[in-house]
């Protein structure tokens, strides 16, 4: 059955008039298991909103209790400056709620290196290798997701398929994640790079990441063994897990 639409928010919360006390400047520190409190609960039904036109397909792990999708959500409508974001592109809650997904769904909590995530920093700004270029683009969205070594396991969620046609590159060399290469990542369209090589993932090479007509490079798992489903990637056999030669 298709996702039910989530009800239609009215209201907006009321900001509060009270002069703040003042209180010294922190640095913004993560909370990785956000719990929801009544009076955030006219956020979520806001954000449920603009994510389910996003993503109706993940509508259902975003009401699930415990999932990456659902703790993700819970985290967003914690989050201090909430309502700014709300305000903003949709495109960018969207954004920082898959990114947060990414997070739980790898266990982000045991990462290397996690400076900036599930913290107010704009999420271009949480930590990323940078090698190759700058992680996002001038209007502020992903260009590259590069994680390569960081100690991500889990699985990757469908939820990598929405960072739009803004990303280029897409890493994850050199980690422990399982499961299978979602089909989502085929609508990445602008996807150049997809480096998934010494991981644990399993099963066939989607049909959808073959048809990534801008994909000039694809590595993958030692352990996938579905070759060259790729006809758009130049030299093919760069799927490949063993010397397999080009044709």
């Amino acid at each position: 059955a298709a996702p039910t639409r989530p009800p239609r928010a009215t209201l907006r919360p009321t900001i509060s008039t009270h002069e703040p006390t003042v209180q010294p400047t922190l640095a913004p520190t993560a909370s990785f298991s956000p719990t929801a409190t009544p009076t955030t609960v006219p956020i979520r039904i806001l954000l449920q909103e603009i994510i389910f036109e996003a993503a109706p397909a993940s509508y259902s792990n975003l009401l699930t209790q415990g999932t990456s999708q659902n703790r993700a959500l819970n985290w967003l409508a914690s989050e201090d400056d909430v309502l700014t974001l709300i305000d903003g592109p949709p495109e960018k809650v969207v954004q920082r709620w898959a990114l947060a997904t990414v997070f739980y769904a790898t266990n982000g909590q045991d990462w290397y290196q996690l400076a900036g995530w599930l913290t107010s920093s704009d999420e271009c700004d949480w930590f990323f290798r940078t090698d190759r270029g700058n992680t996002c683009n001038n209007d502020g969205y992903i260009e590259i997701l590069d994680l390569e070594d960081n100690n991500l396991s889990g699985s990757i969620p469908d939820e990598i398929g929405l960072f739009g046609s803004a990303i280029r590159i897409l890493s994850f060399i050199d980690n422990t994640i399982a499961g299978a290469i979602p089909s989502a990542i085929g609508r990445l369209v602008s996807l150049e790079r997809l480096e998934l090589t010494r991981n644990e993932l399993d099963g066939p090479i989607p049909t959808e990441v073959g048809e990534l007509r801008q994909l000039s490079k694809f590595t993958n798992s030692d352990r996938i063994r579905d070759f060259c489903t790729c006809p758009y990637i130049p030299l093919c056999w760069c799927c490949c897990r063993v010397s397999a030669q080009p044709s």
